[in-house]
């Protein structure tokens, strides 16, 4: 078991050495760090500027910027410059924070990079989600989502997600889910629940 977690802890140092330098080699280039709204079905509203400002198709949401999606809403972004596609679902709200992390602040949101063309690759994705870090392989799509009790629910379809929270650290892989509980504590990683299953069968990120 110690050798285990030795071992998740070097993946861990790893990814985030990684992504460190990805952030730091692309801070001279900030103005392209933001979310493109895709689509919108429903309604939702940029909640940082005063008075909130309604959502358009084309819209783009920039670095310290929020998002809230009304209920029975649902939202698709364009993460750049990752080109990575976020959905947003229903009561959802997401923030690009100023070190060009995302934060999940409530509901449920799906995150991955469709494989890019011949030449270009795809990057560790950094989510935040309360005191928790997140950080995606490459190849990952991951769902993180706030519960009504305030447990935080993440599920991977594909790669690996690395999960920082209160000095712990595990690796939620393929086909795998865990839960952050409200103490700081981890539960899991366990295989995905049948209706966990279903909503990645429902759509996902792609």
């Amino acid at each position: 078991m110690k050798g285990g977690a030795r071992m998740r802890g070097c993946w861990w140092a790893l990814v985030v050495t990684v992504t460190a330098g990805l952030l730091f080699a692309g801070a001279q280039e900030e103005r392209g760090f933001a979310l493109k709204l895709l689509s919108l079905k429903g309604q939702g509203e940029l909640v940082t500027v005063s008075p909130p400002r309604s959502l358009e198709e084309g819209v783009t949401v920039s670095l310290g910027d929020a998002v809230r999606l009304a209920p029975k809403s649902v939202a698709l972004f364009l993460w750049l410059p990752y080109k990575a596609h976020l959905k947003v679902e229903s009561e959802g709200q997401v923030r690009l924070l100023a070190n060009r992390v995302l934060q999940v602040e409530a509901g449920r949101i799906w995150l991955g990079t469709p494989p890019p063309p011949p030449g270009e690759r795809r990057y560790p994705l950094p989510v935040r989600v309360g005191d928790a870090q997140l950080v995606g392989s490459p190849d990952a799509y991951f769902s993180v989502a706030v519960l009504s009790d305030k447990r935080v629910l993440v599920s991977v379809d594909q790669g690996v997600v690395f999960i920082s929270l209160n000095d712990r650290n595990a690796a939620v892989g393929k086909g795998e889910m865990v839960f952050l509980l409200p103490n700081g504590l981890l539960l899991g990683p366990m295989p995905m629940s049948r209706d966990e299953r279903m909503r990645w069968d429902a759509g996902g990120a792609r």
